[in-house]
């Protein structure tokens, strides 16, 4: 799953989601938690496109790029 993140959550909304989010009165929270790793750091685009992404999916605002 974790080669093909995008295929996985597809997989957690049509075997999960879906059930929950059928029934009446149920409340749901997703936690999606990223980790991107690359030797050489990521550039500068990328970052700001990550960025800006997550503000406009309105990812918490502790979200973002940190350094190991």
């Amino acid at each position: 799953m974790a080669n093909r993140p995008a295929r996985a959550l597809g997989q957690v909304s049509e075997e999960i989601l879906t059930h929950l989010i059928s029934q009446v009165g149920v409340g749901v929270e997703l936690t999606v938690t990223i980790v991107a790793k690359k030797d050489e750091g990521f550039s500068p685009k990328t970052i700001r496109d990550v960025t800006e992404n997550s503000q406009t999916l309105k990812f918490d605002d502790g979200s973002g790029f940190t350094t190991d």
